[in-house]
């Protein structure tokens, strides 16, 4: 797939919008996932939000201290 996927989706009832699994799948957003969204010069923008492990920083820390 190509970075500049483009596809055009419907306004359900109540705001709710699809999208697509092409496009979910290239950004890597799965079904229960969070998205910010923000308007940005008059485009709505949906952005992942990532959910960070503290432990697993940690441990990267400490390995790469070990180096």
């Amino acid at each position: 797939m190509r970075a500049g996927l483009t596809a055009r989706v419907e306004v359900g009832k109540k705001g709710v919008v699809i999208i697509p699994k092409a496009i979910r799948d290239l950004v890597g957003v799965k079904e229960g996932d969070l998205l910010r969204v923000s308007v940005v010069d008059g485009k709505i923008v949906l952005e992942p939000e990532r959910r960070v492990d503290v432990n697993e920083i940690r441990r990267a820390m400490e390995e790469h201290r070990r180096r």
